[in-house]
Parts: structure tokens; C-alpha cells; sequence
């Protein structure tokens, strides 16, 4: 009995190394490589648009992104197996152009240099191209040109982060809007229910008892309809300049210690400086923070409130 193998041959191999700085430090930058709801802002070349992303982040686990064109039609899914993992400094995966029937046709290794407020990314992708790709390797250092552009465009936030001890960080943010606007949009269910969580997200409790003494409770539905839900107390409220609460989040059956926050705004010429000093329980508390994803979400949350500022004006 004769056996044929059908395996596509691969004509050869096809390389892209790249190098960019980001003006971002790498805790920001990683968040952009591993957090699903950050990576569909910007992995891809320009000109399509990410209909669908799945992450499952360890080592062996699928990494999927459907992809569209500007018309609307849909290109079938780039799968990708993740092959090694190592925090704030590399990630490898393995995949295959989709269709193409070759396994590990596409060998990537990502790696992470921490410059302080700055971090080197490295690139290196290797193509093995079967008949009908050629095309598509040409185009791959210039693809991923394009999508590092587009990382270096949504790692430009408008807001500052300052790391001052080990349990204490200050955030800064200015608004074009009168600060009682700014205000009403942190206290007010229906001004917060716009706005709070990820694009993704839909608000489906917002109870605010705006006093000091008096509790709030938010719960957030992600697409898959699981529940994020968030409580704490207001212990000064001074409208429009200042803001003093607890935070926690429910984490599987427990809630996370309270973060304390002070708010404060300034408003100078239509123009309100936003500044929020978190005090956490320990370093811990605060690295659990700070790397769940939230300064991203922050990021995609503020855009939306000036949106909703310009609105209001």
C-alpha cells in the first residue's frame, strides 16, 4: 500500500526582525501584549480590523484572532499556540498562516527590555512559505511595521502614573470640562454607567449613596456574561473638589483588601487636572493592581469620559 503525503513543502524561509523603543514602561507594554481586551486596539496591520480575540495565556495554550477588511469581509482565524511565557521579559508562539495546512509555519519570539519610564521590544518572526504565501511573507516586515506603529499609538496616554512608595500611587489627568462635570461623571449612576470598565463591558448594577458614610455597589458584565463586581464607602465627599473612598473587588469568593483613594479636582481655565492618590494595604496589594489589566482599562475608561464631557458642556 502506497502512502502519499500531502503535508504542503515549504519553498523556503522568510524572516522579520524588527526593534522599537515605546515611550511606556514595560509593565504598560506587556499588559499590551497579554490582555485581550488591550491587544484588539492594535495587533494587526493597518487597514484591518479585529472581529474576534481568544487568549488563553500559558504556555500550550491557544492564542486566535479573526481578522476583517475594511468592507467587512471576514478573513479566517490566525491560531497560534503560546510555546514559552516569561513575565515582563519574553513570549514565543507557534502558529500557521490560516489555511495553509503546515504546522508551525510561523515561529514568533517577542522579548522585553525594561529601560525605566521606556521599553525596548524585539521582534523576530520566522515564515516558513508553502506555494500561494509568497506574497504574504513579502509582506510581513512591513505588516509588522504597521503593528508596532499601531502599539506605539495606543501606548500614548494622556495621563501619568507615579509609582511613589511601595503602597502608594498617584495618577494625573486633565479633562476639558468645568470640574463639577468632572465630578458628577465619578458619582453619578448615570453619568459612571456610561463609562466605567472596558469598551466590552456593560454596567448592569450602579448603586451610589453619595455621603460620607454612605456605600456604593457596581457590578460590570463582560460579552461572556460573567460578573466583575466592585464595593466600598465614601468617606469625604466635597463637590466639585475632592473625593475620598474605599475600593474592593470580588475575587472568586473573596474580596480584595480596600484600596483607599483621594480624588481631587482643579480647574483652571475650563480645564480640570484629575489626580487620585492610591493608598494599598502592601506592595502585593499593589502589584495585584497595577498588573490586572488596569491601567489599560483606565485608559480606555477616561476616553470614553471625555467623550461623554464634551456632551455634557
Amino acid at each position: 500500500m502506497t502512502t502519499i503525503d500531502q503535508t504542503p513543502k515549504a519553498l523556503g524561509e522568510r524572516v522579520a526582525e524588527l526593534t522599537r523603543v515605546f515611550e511606556a514602561p514595560v509593565r504598560l507594554v506587556w499588559e499590551a501584549w497579554t490582555q485581550r481586551d488591550y491587544m484588539m486596539r492594535w495587533f494587526g496591520p493597518r487597514g484591518l480590523f479585529i472581529s474576534h480575540c481568544e487568549v488563553d495565556f500559558r504556555p500550550g495554550g491557544r492564542f486566535e484572532i479573526g481578522y476583517a477588511g475594511p468592507d467587512g469581509t471576514a478573513y479566517p482565524p490566525a491560531i497560534s499556540v503560546f510555546t514559552e511565557i516569561v513575565p515582563h521579559e519574553k513570549l514565543c508562539w507557534v502558529g500557521a498562516f490560516p489555511g495553509s495546512g503546515l504546522e508551525e509555519q510561523l515561529k514568533t519570539t517577542v522579548t522585553f527590555e525594561d529601560l525605566g519610564e521606556r521599553t525596548r521590544v524585539q521582534v523576530r518572526q520566522v515564515f516558513a512559505v508553502t506555494p500561494g504565501l509568497e506574497m504574504a511573507a513579502d509582506g510581513m516586515q512591513q505588516g509588522w511595521e504597521q503593528t508596532l506603529d499601531r502599539l506605539g499609538e495606543s501606548l500614548a496616554y494622556p495621563h501619568r502614573i507615579t509609582f511613589v512608595s511601595d503602597t502608594e500611587v498617584r495618577i494625573t489627568r486633565s479633562f476639558k470640562a468645568p470640574a463639577r462635570f468632572v465630578f458628577d461623571a465619578f458619582t453619578k449612576p448615570e453619568y459612571l454607567s456610561r463609562w466605567y470598565g472596558c469598551a466590552t463591558m456593560t454596567m448592569s448594577v450602579c448603586e451610589i449613596d453619595l455621603r460620607p458614610g454612605g456605600a456604593y455597589r457596581w457590578t460590570l458584565k463582560t460579552e461572556e456574561g460573567f460578573d466583575c463586581c466592585f464595593k466600598g464607602e465614601y468617606l469625604e465627599v466635597e463637590r466639585p473638589e475632592r473625593l475620598v473612598y474605599t475600593e474592593q473587588f470580588l475575587l472568586g469568593d473573596e474580596w480584595t483588601p480596600p484600596l483607599h483613594t483621594t480624588a481631587t479636582f482643579d480647574e483652571r481655565d475650563g480645564q480640570t487636572t484629575m489626580e487620585l492618590k492610591l493608598v494599598y494595604t502592601s506592595k502585593a496589594h499593589r502589584d495585584g493592581h497595577m498588573g490586572s489589566g488596569m491601567e489599560s482599562g483606565m485608559a480606555e475608561s477616561h476616553r470614553r469620559i471625555e467623550e461623554m464631557l464634551a456632551s455634557m458642556a
